[in-house]
């Protein structure tokens, strides 16, 4: 009985209260941005992508996934269904993220997020938004991939 014990605890996998899980978002500092989402896009949203850092120096997503993502949210939007996609980044005081909102109405938005802006002395969030007529992906001068947007005049 101790043996059957001892194997079942040795099996379980042990993870780092510090590592993230993937595709899930680090808690608490993605918590508030899925819920500004959802305040923004409602709860039927649709998930086109959520990339999150895995490894600290690597990007959150190769371009394939962020341009799957992107031509996701495109085609909700093209189609007046709410859709979101995020992308973190790596911050040094604060967790922050970017991505794209696509909303009822057909139009997309670009974001940026920063759970800290002042940098550890707790200010409130920021989650600002501006007009996106042509997102695409292309590569950082780092050479990382990187969502892209064409501000629009409409908004």
């Amino acid at each position: 009985m101790i043996l059957g014990v001892i194997l079942a605890v040795s099996a379980t996998p042990f993870i780092h209260p510090t590592m993230q899980v993937p595709d899930r978002p680090p808690v608490p500092a993605f918590t508030e941005l899925l819920s500004r989402i959802e305040h923004r896009l409602g709860p039927a949203a649709v998930d086109c992508g959520q990339f999150y850092i895995k490894q600290l120096g690597h990007a959150a997503a190769s371009a394939k996934d962020l341009r799957r993502a992107v031509t996701c949210v495109k085609q909700k939007a093209a189609n007046r269904t709410p859709a979101f996609v995020i992308v973190q980044l790596q911050g040094i005081d604060s967790s922050i993220a970017y991505g794209l909102l696509a909303h009822a109405d057909g139009s997309l938005s670009f974001y940026t997020y920063d759970d800290d802006p002042s940098g550890g002395s707790g200010a409130e969030p920021s989650f600002d938004l501006e007009a996106c007529a042509a997102p695409k992906v292309a590569q950082t001068r780092g050479g990382s991939p990187d969502i892209r947007c064409e501000p629009s005049k409409s908004m």
